[in-house]
């Protein structure tokens, strides 16, 4: 009886042994450079933006596969002012594919000690620009030329004048620029490039000042697109000869007056 007592602990410990060494081999595998991060493949991040998005991403020198986590890596690259949305997966044994959705400037609005910064529909602050807000020729700026950001990476686009303004990237601006940011993304295609203004009121009231000159009354944020398609079809159809004031805050009575205390 001992000695089989004996014989069953020696093959007990062999067991343990070879389990360990099964263990241990298989934590080398995963930490060979063949199972490492060797690839990464990103899409959608833009010129300049890849580098970027690797280093927020940690795999930056290769990193062991096993060590990636796609859902932290996510919300890392996500962090990124001019991010909306990422998705990481892992392709083995060494690739890495990151996915990157660019969040899409609708405006620019004054920054603290000067220049403007880029703003998206969520009022999420893009990127800072340099230039002085209501210098000659900046966006914005009354009887501005409406291409005063050509030439820039980013599209022409109207500047928010509203109480606050906007702090560094990654941060949000205020809520009372919220009716202007509704109003600014909702321009039609027909109209990119012909609105250089949008003024919001201490009471949420949106008033637009073309670059021709015309300034359009839009009231509240609410029936955009109806009040776009009237003042569309005002400009259409009767365009003022000089500067006037389309109010088109009721959509389906617009009207058209003189221009006073701009």
């Amino acid at each position: 009886m001992a000695r089989a007592a004996v014989r069953q602990r020696r093959r007990v410990a062999m067991a343990a042994v070879v389990v360990v060494g099964l263990l241990g081999a298989a934590v080398g595998a995963a930490y060979s450079p063949w199972l490492s991060a060797r690839h990464v493949v990103v899409r959608g991040a833009g010129p300049g933006g890849s580098a970027a998005v690797v280093s927020a991403a940690g795999l930056v020198g290769a990193p062991p596969m096993i060590d990636v986590n796609p859902a932290a890596a996510s919300a890392r690259i996500e962090r990124l002012p001019w991010v909306d949305r990422a998705a990481v997966a892992r392709r083995w044994p060494d690739t890495v594919v990151v996915r990157v959705t660019r969040r899409v400037p609708v405006a620019v609005m004054a920054r603290p000690g000067g220049g403007l910064a880029l703003v998206d529909a969520a009022g999420r602050v893009i990127s800072w620009l340099g230039g002085a807000p209501g210098a000659p020729g900046a966006p914005g700026s009354r009887g501005a030329s409406a291409g005063a950001l050509r030439g820039n990476a980013y599209p022409v686009l109207p500047k928010i004048d509203a109480p606050g303004k906007a702090g560094f990237p990654g941060s949000y601006v205020g809520k009372s620029a919220a009716p202007g940011l509704a109003v600014a993304a909702a321009i039609p295609p027909v109209m990119a490039g012909q609105v250089s203004l949008v003024e919001v009121g201490p009471n949420g009231s949106v008033r637009l000042v073309l670059t021709s000159g015309v300034e359009a009354l839009m009231g509240s944020s609410t029936q955009i697109r109806a009040k776009f398609e009237a003042l569309a079809s005002v400009l259409r159809a009767a365009p003022p000869k000089g500067p006037a004031l389309v109010d088109v805050a009721t959509p389906n009575e617009p009207t058209v007056g003189p221009l006073t205390g701009s």
